[in-house]
Formats: C-alpha cells, structure tokens, sequence
C-alpha cells in the first residue's frame, strides 16, 4: 500500500486540530462530553496536551508540505501518538477515566501505525560503495 503524502499528513493534521483545538479553547465543555472529572488543575493539563497536539498537528501539515525535509518529525510523530494513547489507555484501565477519551485516541494509534508504514515504504534506499 502505498500513501501519498500530502493527503495523509494533512488528513493527519486535520485529526490533531479537529481534537485538539476544542480541548484547548472549550475545554469544560470537553471535559463533560468525555466524562472527564476536571478541576482547575485537571483544566490547565488538558490544554498543555492539546497545545502539544497542536504543535504535532502543524508537523504534520509541514509533512505533507515537504515529506523529505521534515521526514525526522514522521518518527517524533508517532511516538508521541503511541505515548498519549497509552497514557489515556492506561487511565481509563486503571478507573481514572471513562472510555470515551480512550475511544477517540484510537485514531492515534492507527496513525502511528500508518506513520511507521509510510517512513519505512518512504525510506532511501541504501547504496552501498563497492570499489573494485
């Protein structure tokens, strides 16, 4: 399978933004929408993950942009989404959290999956010097 980038990355992009920018600009709204228990303190994190998830988001744009020249951000990238969707996994496992949070992390996961496709499909291939 192979994936064009510029759609991937911006459907990518799209994904951290549609996320990520409602936790940051309403987000007691979103705490009751995932069933999320927020005091101030509660608030303040969940805008330092979707200011993250922002940042990441305009990664990917700029991926999709120009894949060779921001290609070290593609593994970054999926770390990062790896992380977060065990740290919400492992929240809701543990009774923290409810399962919608969870649920809309998912994504993350495929994308990380999707990102780890596309950087090795994407890869240079190596050349060997073989003077004779």
């Amino acid at each position: 399978m192979n994936i064009a980038p510029r759609p991937f990355f911006t459907s990518a992009a799209l994904f951290n933004f549609a996320i990520a920018l409602p936790l940051m600009f309403a987000t007691p709204w979103m705490g009751e929408v995932l069933n999320l228990q927020l005091n101030p303190s509660g608030q303040m994190f969940l805008r330092l993950i979707a200011a993250v998830a922002i940042a990441f988001g305009w990664a990917y744009w700029m991926i999709g942009v120009d894949p060779v020249r921001y290609r070290p951000y593609l593994v970054l990238g999926g770390v990062l989404k790896v992380v977060l969707g065990c740290f919400f996994y492992g929240a809701w496992l543990t009774g923290i959290i409810g399962w919608q949070l969870p649920v809309l992390v998912t994504g993350d996961f495929v994308y990380a999956a999707l990102f780890l496709h596309y950087y090795l499909q994407s890869a240079a291939p190596v050349t060997v010097n073989n003077p004779r």
